[in-house]
């Protein structure tokens, strides 16, 4: 269950998104930009989750005061089989 920290709603004070390509992150960056919120849209061509220096990368990237969004995976056209879903579940 999602517990809330905060009873009123804040605004997060940048918003890093892993997924850019996909449209879920296209609409959301369209959204964070229309209510003014600082957002880094990251795609595989910037950050590469399949390759271990990923997270080395990413540490560096993430302040301690981001809201972090995971809309990154390997769609359907990419492959159905075992190997696609072995990458969405290494992401």
């Amino acid at each position: 269950m999602i517990k809330h920290h905060h009873d009123d709603p804040i605004k997060p004070k940048r918003v890093v998104i892993l997924g850019a390509a996909g449209f879920v992150a296209r609409s959301l960056a369209r959204h964070l930009s229309a209510e003014g919120i600082d957002f880094l849209a990251l795609g595989s061509t910037q950050l590469d989750l399949l390759v271990p220096e990923s997270v080395e990368k990413l540490s560096g990237l993430l302040h301690a005061e981001d809201s972090l969004v995971f809309i990154s995976a390997l769609t359907p056209d990419k492959g159905k089989d075992i190997r696609t879903f072995m990458k969405n579940l290494a992401m």
